[in-house]
């Protein structure tokens, strides 16, 4: 059995939440899931392309993503 790793855990909670934060945000104001997700792009390739690794935050970026896609 694979054993879970809390900071993992956070991440994925952390994108869980802002994509429903985003969506409930959303219901009010039609067009603040799509600046929303603009901006999350732009951040996300911008924490990319720094010098810096930062894999943890991409996989958070790229999570929310994924999650507001779903919902």
């Amino acid at each position: 059995m694979a054993k879970s790793n809390p900071i993992d855990q956070t991440r994925l909670a952390l994108a869980a939440l802002t994509a429903c934060l985003v969506k409930t945000l959303s219901e009010q104001d039609e067009s603040f899931q799509s600046r929303f997700t603009e901006n999350l792009d732009r951040i996300y390739k911008e924490v990319r392309d720094s010098e810096l690794s930062h894999i943890g935050a991409m996989e958070t970026l790229g999570w929310t993503g994924e999650f507001l896609k779903k919902l």
